[in-house]
């Protein structure tokens, strides 16, 4: 049921009335996390985060401002089953975590929140290839009712830049930052980790170390 709701919900993002504000969200969305390219090895993945980006956290211009998963809970709500509406409502309210793997057992993944330190107990089938313990990734945590869990679309940052990542957030433990300072971090730090995939030859450390300049 999770996965048919939420392929719908991408499936929406195709619609004719969302082509201009797609267009715009692209370039945006280029404009914060890097350059978007087909022959770029993480493409796919790339573009599904940008995906769950515009419908889920960006919102759509004119005086409503609402974000395009509102926008179709609202004009799909007669077509929906009680138990589809709890899980578009939860993806409404999601929203991508900076988070420290810890380990993973019969289905359960155990992380700790980067920013509050909050210890997070997340549904995840498989471990991902590559994740250790210790890892820093970004992904988007659904408060769903039955238990939270990420969706499929984490972000694995380079492994030997992780002590700079974790001196880089300290100042927002200290004073919690809002939603959309949050993302903004978590955007840079996508953006450097885009800039790492296509400067493979630099050490990471190298270029993940603008975050203390900052």
């Amino acid at each position: 049921m999770k996965t048919s709701v939420y392929e719908s919900l991408l499936e929406y993002a195709g619609h004719e009335s969302l082509a201009g504000p797609l267009a715009q969200a692209r370039e945006e969305f280029v404009e914060r996390t890097g350059p978007l390219f087909e022959s770029d090895p993480s493409f796919e993945h790339r573009l599904t985060i940008f995906l769950e980006w515009f419908l889920l956290d960006r919102c759509l211009p004119g005086e409503s401002a609402q974000k395009p998963v509102d926008c179709y809970i609202g004009s799909h709500l007669s077509q929906q089953s009680a138990e589809s509406l709890t899980l578009l409502e939860a993806l409404s309210k999601s929203r991508v975590e900076l988070l420290e793997f810890k380990r993973w057992k019969d289905g359960l993944a155990r992380f700790k929140d980067v920013v509050t330190k909050k210890r997070w107990v997340l549904t995840m089938p498989e471990i991902p290839l590559g994740l250790e313990s210790g890892d820093i990734i970004s992904g988007r945590v659904v408060d769903s009712w039955e238990a939270p869990y990420l969706l499929d679309s984490i972000t694995l940052f380079p492994r030997s830049a992780r002590r700079t990542i974790l001196k880089a957030a300290k100042p927002l433990r200290a004073v919690p930052p809002s939603d959309e300072a949050h993302l903004d971090f978590v955007h840079r730090l996508a953006y450097l980790s885009n800039r790492d995939e296509r400067y493979s030859h630099v050490d990471s450390r190298e270029i993940f170390k603008v975050l203390l300049a900052s």
